[in-house]
């Protein structure tokens, strides 16, 4: 290989950077669908079989998809095992989530509006939808960030 075509193929420093998240990113993903698939469980379980009102049933799925969120994204996704520090992980991963579940939903509400401007039924499920997929995708990047560099910030720091 010639030193020009090196340079056609030479991938600039952001994107080595970007390339080597995406391992982290893939398992904070998975990590977020199990956490996804244990509120859905927890939720249908207390409303649908124990006859829980909805209101109620829903913290404690998402309860369950919290704790167990934090234990494999701690675990596989940011790679921190040292046991003295997991309270301070669990506290900075609340505040993480609490901070990217408050943005979801400020988008969530600000998207409302928006959803009927470009000709959905206000109110209507598509436009619920839509919003509610607006807040959860800002949401991941909020809390996957806040993980990675303040509740994670050492283990994040070894992988780079």
């Amino acid at each position: 290989m010639t030193p020009q075509s090196a340079l056609l193929f030479a991938r600039p420093p952001l994107l080595r950077r970007a390339a080597a998240l995406l391992p982290q990113v893939r398992t904070f993903l998975m990590v977020g669908a199990l956490g996804f698939a244990v509120d859905l469980s927890i939720t249908l379980l207390l409303t649908q079989a124990l006859g829980a009102a909805p209101v109620l049933a829903k913290p404690f799925g998402v309860a369950g998809a919290f704790f167990l969120t934090f234990v494999m994204n701690r675990r596989f996704t940011f790679r921190r095992r040292e046991a003295g520090r997991a309270a301070g992980d669990l506290a900075r991963y609340f505040v993480s989530c609490a901070t990217a579940q408050s943005v979801n939903y400020l988008v969530y509400c600000g998207a409302l509006p928006l959803a009927s401007l470009a000709g959905l039924a206000a109110g209507g499920a598509p436009a619920v939808a839509a919003a509610s997929a607006m807040g959860a995708g800002v949401a991941a990047n909020v809390t996957f960030l806040m993980a990675r560099n303040y509740a994670f910030a050492g283990a994040a720091a070894s992988l780079r």
